[in-house]
């Protein structure tokens, strides 16, 4: 009786043994639970923002680092969980429902090559570019520039300018956004370290898109012209994906220029 116990017994153990594992016994027995979805999006947005930091906004980045990136975008955007990421382009009332893509945003990061090109020029130097999406429908891309020459003079003789590119959003989709151009426009800001009053600063430079061609507003956006997808969007960090050239962008609320 005895050794018909002890046979049952091994016997136990031997269909047991495979499904036992040492970090059981470390844990108390209890599976190790995946992380929230909350948690993972905050470590991935986290990571991409650091690697982000260390390539200038993408314009220094290797081709080994704009791999990297955009693998963490993917990672990101996998994670993303907003049902209706362009909720109130299109500048309707928002009737209680959120509106994350509303707000300012300053680029940390694009792959895009109609941006990187900027900064080739030899006269200027790229500085903060934003989207201003604070008044929807209307989405300005702002760029401010800075004469090379005193690059390295610092904030006593900082001289800045920033360039507008004016566009009309067209919600197609609760991710995806069309653009209809509609000017482009400039304004100085500072000259040799001091903001120009405005008796002294030169008039805005606004030229009607397409120069005078006399388009309708809405044409590009109806014919499926420009557009974006909003690949992740929170209280923090948006990142989208432009059509025709292709890019990618993140970017980061911020609450004002400059800040």
């Amino acid at each position: 009786m005895v050794g018909a116990r002890a046979t049952a017994s091994l016997a136990l153990a031997l269909v047991l043994l495979p499904v036992w594992r040492p970090a059981d016994a470390l844990s108390g027995g209890a599976a190790t639970a995946p992380p929230p979805p909350a948690a993972s999006a905050a470590a991935a947005k986290a990571e991409l923002l650091r690697a982000c930091a260390l390539c200038d906004r993408g314009f220094s980045a290797t081709p080994a680092t704009r791999t990297r990136v955009r693998a963490l975008i993917d990672r990101l955007a996998g994670l993303a969980d907003c049902a209706d990421a362009t909720a109130g382009l299109d500048g309707e009332a928002a009737d209680g429902r959120a509106r994350p893509i509303v707000g300012l945003w300053q680029l940390a990061y694009t792959d895009a090559a109609d941006l990187a090109v900027l900064s080739l020029n030899p006269l200027t130097i790229v500085g903060a570019i934003y989207q201003d999406i604070r008044r929807p429908p209307t989405v300005i891309n702002c760029i401010e520039l800075s004469p090379r020459a005193l690059g390295a003079a610092g904030p006593a003789l900082d001289t800045r300018a920033r360039l507008e590119v004016t566009t009309r959003a067209v919600r197609r989709s609760p991710t995806r956004a069309g653009l209809s151009f509609l000017k482009v426009g400039g304004r100085a800001l500072t000259l040799l370290g001091a903001p120009l009053p405005p008796a002294l600063a030169p008039p805005p430079l606004d030229l009607p898109f397409p120069f005078g061609r006399g388009a309708p507003a809405d044409a590009a956006a109806e014919a499926g012209g420009a557009f974006f997808d909003v690949l992740f969007v929170d209280e923090e960090v948006l990142v989208i994906r432009q059509g025709a050239p292709g890019g990618c962008f993140v970017s980061v609320r911020v609450d004002d220029f400059g800040a």
